[in-house]
């Protein structure tokens, strides 16, 4: 298991983290392993960050769902789809609060010219 998608989905599963924090987290501390790494002094610099949204990152039990989820969804044949990879749809990436994951399942190119999705829970 690649351990930077382990912590974007980890860092995902962190309550109170939405996608613009999300986005924040990873600039400023360089990648999302490095999110999980930085001391909870120092994440409480970012602004949005507060002591309760500093010690959640700092959970173990994250990981724990994070991995529960991606074998989940091996299982399911689900693939999940970061921000950061080349297959997340160039029209979201613009939108300022797009979803940083997103879940499919299928033969989907999400970067078509014309698209029908159907989304919810």
């Amino acid at each position: 298991m690649d351990q930077e998608r382990l912590s974007l989905l980890a860092l995902h599963l962190v309550s109170g983290i939405g996608d613009r924090l999300f986005r924040q987290l990873i600039s400023y501390c360089g990648s999302a392993s490095q999110v999980f790494k930085i001391p909870k002094g120092k994440l409480m610099k970012v602004p949005g960050i507060g002591p309760v949204a500093a010690d959640s990152i700092h959970q173990k039990q994250t990981f724990d769902l994070a991995e529960q989820e991606i074998l989940k969804a091996k299982k399911e044949q689900i693939e999940i789809l970061f921000y950061i990879d080349a297959a997340y749809p160039s029209r979201l990436k613009v939108i300022d609060d797009s979803p940083v994951v997103l879940y499919s399942k299928g033969n989907v190119n999400l970067n078509v010219h014309k698209i029908v999705a159907i989304v919810g829970t």
